[in-house]
Parts: structure tokens; C-alpha cells; sequence
């Protein structure tokens, strides 16, 4: 079956095997690898059919210290740079995943850090009494304590002591007990103090527990299996590109149906690898 309206690309000039053969990939690195190839895919597609060479300004180490903690990457930024020569202007290398790794001899990837969430809850003395110093005092002088709530109205300034003395897992345990006790519910009630009833409402909001993400799939709709179909379409949507639309020459091309398999057999499959990618 011949496809049609196959535009131009740099994969009908050019197709080296590391550009579709991801079976050569090592160490599990099939995300990565995915996100760099279809990088490479709508790159070339959205450049007439050619990676773009121009040269790219890189700012330099003593550029990207001068931010500090603001992170001001603004076109600004980036103009005084160059007119100060803080970096150096580098042709873009658009090499296969496979060619750059093999280059470094597949040294191990950097481990990606958990999201640091410490921002979210950290607080010191200084914004306590800048932003809500008023009701602390107020709630200080009052009985039951009234919630000191921030700005988006579901985040509550609470008070907290920690017996560092512990251990790290028991301190865990407790707040997570606190936070089973304490989570707003906008109840009502009445307590007793120094043996008088007093009426009290939660003012706060219920907020219930969000619920658990959903477990990783296994089996056929694990992340890792659903990346390498999209590899798989992706290395039969270059190579019907190589071929200008000719799926039979595309499956004969050397090694492609022992990786494509038996499902690109059929001429269905090139136009769903098409769509996938």
C-alpha cells in the first residue's frame, strides 16, 4: 500500500538505524529516549524536513549564578548576556538518543530528585508575624482557638512543637495521627471548659483526604510497554517517511520485521503508527 501525503522530512535522505531500531536501547532508558526521538520528530516536521542549525547562545556558569534564587530567564536577562559575552554559542546537536549514548558509553543517568514539597509547608518567624501576626495574637486571647487560615482558604497556620529527640519515623507517625485528628471537617459542637459548656463551630471548610493515585498498570498497559509501542510506531512512521509512503518497501527494510513484528504486516498498522506518533 503506498500512503499518501507524505511531506517532507529528513528521514527520506537519511535513516541511519540508531534513528528507529530502539531495541539497542540500554539500562531501561525507554522514557528518555522516547522524549528526546519525538523532540527530534516534531522538530524536523516543523522545520521542512531539516533540523535547525542555527547557532544557540548558552550562558555560561558565572551567567547562571548571577540569578540566585530568583531565576529571572527573561529575554532581558538573556540580551545582556550576550552583549557581555557571559556564554558561548554552540550548533544545536540533534543526534539520535541511541548515537549520544553510545557516545557516552552509556553512563549512567543522573537519578531524578523527588519534587522537594518542603516549600509548601516550611514557615519562618519573620513571615508568621509579617503576614499573620494579628491572628496570632487574637487567637492567642481567645478560647476555643479560632483558625488562622491562608489566602486560598484551604491552608491553615497551625502551631507545632517537635521532640527532636525522636526518631524520624515516630515523628511521621504522630503528625500523621494529628493530621487524621485535625483534618477540617466543619463540624459543630459544644466543649467543656473549666466545667462550663460552650458552644463551638469548626469554621474551617470540610476538606476531605483527596483520594490515592491509581496503581501503575502492569501487563500490556504498563507505562514502560505503552512507551515501547509508541517507540515501535514511531521507528514504522520514519521508516514509511524513508520510503516515501511504501509500506511494503518500509517492513523489507534490513531488520525492521524482526523488530516491527507481525503486526506491521498488515497496512493498517502504518496509518495507526502514523496517527500514534
Amino acid at each position: 500500500m503506498q500512503m499518501k501525503n507524505i511531506l517532507t522530512n529528513v528521514w527520506r535522505t537519511s535513516l541511519n538505524e540508531e534513528d528507529w531500531n530502539f531495541l539497542l536501547i540500554q539500562n531501561g532508558e525507554w522514557p528518555e529516549c522516547l522524549r528526546w526521538e519525538l523532540l527530534r520528530e516534531k522538530t524536523q516536521g516543523e522545520n521542512n524536513g531539516v533540523f535547525p542549525s542555527a547557532l544557540e547562545f548558552h550562558p555560561s556558569v558565572k551567567a547562571m549564578r548571577r540569578i540566585g534564587f530568583i531565576r529571572k530567564l527573561g529575554e532581558d536577562a538573556i540580551e545582556k548576556w550576550k552583549k557581555e559575552r557571559l556564554g558561548t554559542y554552540e550548533k544545536p546537536d540533534w543526534t539520535s538518543y541511541l548515537s549520544r549514548r553510545k557516545k557516552e558509553r552509556w553512563k549512567p543517568l543522573p537519578k531524578e530528585l523527588p519534587e522537594d514539597k518542603t516549600l509548601w509547608i516550611s514557615l519562618d518567624w519573620h513571615t508568621l508575624h509579617r503576614h499573620w501576626g494579628n491572628e496570632v495574637e487574637y487567637a492567642s486571647t481567645h478560647i476555643p482557638f479560632p483558625p488562622i487560615m491562608d489566602g486560598d482558604g484551604e491552608t491553615e497556620i497551625v502551631p507545632f512543637k517537635i521532640p527532636w529527640r525522636w526518631r524520624d519515623d515516630e515523628i511521621v507517625i504522630a503528625f500523621a495521627q494529628w493530621l487524621k485528628e485535625n483534618r477540617p471537617k466543619g463540624e459543630k459542637g459544644v466543649i467543656k471548659i473549666f466545667g462550663k459548656e460552650i458552644p463551638w463551630s469548626d469554621d474551617r471548610p470540610r476538606i476531605d483526604e483527596p483520594p490515592k493515585p491509581p496503581k501503575a498498570k502492569s501487563g500490556a498497559g504498563s507505562h514502560i510497554r505503552q512507551v515501547k509501542k509508541i517507540l515501535k510506531a514511531l521507528a514504522a512512521w520514519r521508516l514509511i517517511q524513508h520510503y516515501n509512503g511504501d509500506n511494503w518497501d518500509a517492513f523489507e527494510h534490513p531488520g525492521a520485521a524482526k523488530y516491527l513484528g507481525k503486526a506491521y504486516q498488515h497496512p493498517s498498522e502504518w496509518t495507526s503508527a502514523r496517527k500514534i506518533v
